[in-house]
């Protein structure tokens, strides 16, 4: 329990940092901490709650949990910077994208998987499949979570529709689209991209709706789920393992 405690510490400690350089105003719906509090004491707060995470592990003196836990926080960062490099890119590859937000999402939930593996005593095999399961779930709880960034419910989400590409994030449906766009509509896009609108905005959702780009973009997600779900082959049926299934389901199925 504790170290789920952890986990989520680290998780927490990532969106309040992520809100400050995205300039995200809401999270869920409400007001963003950055935005009550100010950055520096958001920033700070962040900080506390990573090194208090990393603190409490070390009181399990155990140097493999150490050592998933230090690869995902810096993974998380390394994902974050190049993120930021990729901003209104639009030449960012699927492979790239793909790397961010494994890093970014993808890797803390590998984590938290082969953590379970470790206390549990796991084989090796056992640990190395948790931790790929929990590293393609979470890659496409992110996939997934940046498609509803163009199709779910406002309110229901949390926080404004199109806010990916206002901010530069390039995402897959937008990587999808400008595949297939024409040179004309390739050009309307990346004013968008550099000049948002709502106007822009709602041209954009269009050309997705032309092109099947948020089907195409959700079908590449549901792939990767039933690879995270295909990892758990090595474990004999049991509830939990169903558990784990239903997990990897979720990624995709959601609405917010």
């Amino acid at each position: 329990i504790i170290l789920a405690g952890i986990i989520e510490l680290i998780h927490m400690a990532s969106l309040l940092h992520d809100d400050v350089v995205d300039g995200a105003k809401l999270r869920r719906g409400k007001a963003a901490a950055h935005s009550i509090w100010g950055n520096q004491v958001v920033i700070l707060v962040g900080d506390f709650l990573y090194s208090n995470a990393l603190k409490k592990a070390v009181s399990f003196r155990s140097q493999r949990i150490m050592e998933a836990l230090s690869e995902a926080t810096t993974s998380m960062t390394e994902g974050e910077i190049l993120q930021l490099q990729k901003t209104s890119d639009i030449s960012i590859t699927e492979e790239e994208y793909t790397r961010i937000i494994s890093a970014k999402t993808g890797i803390l939930i590998s984590a938290a998987c082969r953590i379970g593996a470790i206390l549990s005593l796991g084989s090796g095999a056992e640990e190395n499949a948790l931790a790929r399961f929990g590293l393609k779930s979470g890659t496409a709880f992110q996939m997934a979570d940046d498609i509803l960034d163009y199709m779910a419910d406002e309110s229901e989400l949390g926080k404004k529709l199109g806010k990916d590409i206002e901010e530069g994030k390039i995402t897959l449906p937008l990587i999808y689209l400008f595949k297939n766009a024409s040179d004309n509509e390739k050009e309307e896009i990346k004013r968008v991209i550099d000049n948002f609108s709502e106007q822009g905005l709602q041209r954009v959702l269009a050309l997705f709706r032309q092109y099947d780009v948020l089907e195409k973009s959700l079908a590449r997600a549901e792939g990767i789920v039933n690879e995270a779900k295909a990892e758990l082959s090595i474990f004999p049926d049991s509830p939990e393992r169903d558990y784990m299934l239903c997990i990897a389901d979720y990624a995709i199925s959601r609405e917010k």
